[in-house]
């Protein structure tokens, strides 16, 4: 696959998206408890088994467990 550049990536933005999408959709669910991630990346999370919030961060296990305390959503 070729590099892609900011107008290419902007131009397929919505597959890109619907694609990583359906990748968080398709993995298994996982415990905060055994969350271990510390890079940046997307985060789907899941309320009674049915997507709930979608999201990215520069540090994954710090942002999903600081949305998982929130009170306000």
């Amino acid at each position: 696959m070729s590099k892609m550049n900011w107008d290419t990536i902007q131009n397929q933005s919505d597959e890109i998206l619907s694609d990583g999408l359906f990748t968080l959709k398709s993995r298994p669910f996982d415990n905060l408890s055994n969350l271990t991630e510390k890079g940046f990346g997307n985060y789907l999370i899941s309320l009674d088994k049915k997507p709930f919030y979608v999201g990215e961060a520069k540090e994954l296990s710090k942002r999903i467990k600081q949305k998982s305390n929130n009170k306000d959503e």
